[in-house]
């Protein structure tokens, strides 16, 4: 029986480590549904998966801590209207 659950998994290389990091299902979905591809396809994972490796090699800090959480906010801040990033940004 396969086990429910709100959380997926994605392995990427920060730096000279492997690791692994999560994301809320919701927010995956959502990603996914951005990059055009149907949620919970193998596509999809790949996808994400993908774009997480991107953002993490752009960012160029192989020290980061908190990468699920860093990689969340990013999501946020692809997905998000225009006009909420600028004023997210504001308030920095």
């Amino acid at each position: 029986m396969a086990k429910f659950t709100n959380t997926l998994r994605f392995h990427v290389v920060l730096g000279e480590r492997r690791t692994t990091v999560s994301m809320d299902k919701i927010l995956s979905d959502f990603l996914t549904l951005h990059f055009g591809k149907a949620p919970g396809s193998p596509e999809a994972h790949t996808a994400i998966r993908a774009w997480a490796q991107r953002e993490l090699d752009g960012s160029n800090d192989p020290g980061r801590i908190a990468v699920s959480q860093w990689l969340a906010g990013q999501a946020l801040v692809l997905l998000a209207r225009p006009e909420l990033v600028e004023a997210w940004m504001d308030l920095a």
